[in-house]
């Protein structure tokens, strides 16, 4: 399990770098095709395609970065093609402000490509 472990941190060290350089385009390859995003108080998005205007939003409320604490990731099937992983996330400004803050709960699918989000769930706690 540690390996898989590793490898969801580097997905979500790359997810972070992406954004912090307004790459969206590449943020949204680290999901699946098929994925579904479920963010707080919003419709749920279909498909990969529509994550970078999602993204783009935040940059426009002044994020310009992301801290990402993992809680817990672990095997939804005996040989780990399905992970489940929460954490908390900040999204914050360069002065180091939050522009949000809340919980996710992400579901990670083992493809030929490596380990892709499938299932990106987060709700704001403020």
């Amino acid at each position: 399990m540690e390996g898989v472990k590793a490898a969801i941190e580097a997905k979500k060290a790359e997810w972070q770098k992406h954004f912090e350089q307004s790459d969206f385009k590449s943020v949204s390859e680290i999901y699946s095709v098929d994925c579904k995003l479920l963010p707080h108080g919003k419709p749920t998005v279909h498909g990969r395609e529509d994550i970078p205007e999602g993204l783009s939003e935040l940059r426009q409320k002044g994020s310009t970065s992301l801290s990402w604490v993992t809680n817990e990731i672990g095997p939804m099937t005996g040989n780990a093609d399905v992970v489940f992983e929460l954490a908390d996330y900040k999204f914050l400004k360069s002065d180091g402000s939050s522009v949000t803050e809340g919980k996710h709960v992400a579901i990670w699918k083992k493809t030929s490509d490596g380990y892709k989000m499938y299932i990106d769930i987060f709700n704001e706690n403020n």
